[in-house]
């Protein structure tokens, strides 16, 4: 499968998660509150651009019907998905994760 991505002009990560704000339907954080660093930059810019953009807690139960109904509510195709970076240590790559499989398990 190809994926219909433009490559930024710079390697700055501001103008990265800006482009995936404004590519995407919508933008789904998975994270603590409050949000920091980049990931609250990317709520930031979602606000600007007027896209939806919901932020569940990881641990949340109702994660999954909570984002399908969003998903469903918006009419969102294509999703952007962020979050505090794997490289905190957080384990973001296998919670967002399962929250996914589960939003689709029940489409």
């Amino acid at each position: 499968m190809r994926y219909p991505l433009d490559e930024t002009p710079t390697p700055d990560y501001l103008q990265r998660t800006d482009w995936n704000v404004r590519d995407s339907d919508g933008t789904l954080i998975v994270a603590h509150q409050p949000l920091t660093g980049g990931t609250a930059i990317t709520e930031r810019y979602a606000q600007r651009r007027g896209k939806p953009c919901l932020v569940v807690h990881p641990d949340d139960s109702a994660a999954a019907e909570t984002t399908r109904r969003w998903i469903d509510a918006h009419g969102i195709t294509v999703l952007n998905v962020a979050g505090p970076r794997e490289s905190a240590g957080t384990g973001s790559y296998a919670v967002a994760r399962r929250l996914l499989e589960a939003v689709l398990d029940g489409a």
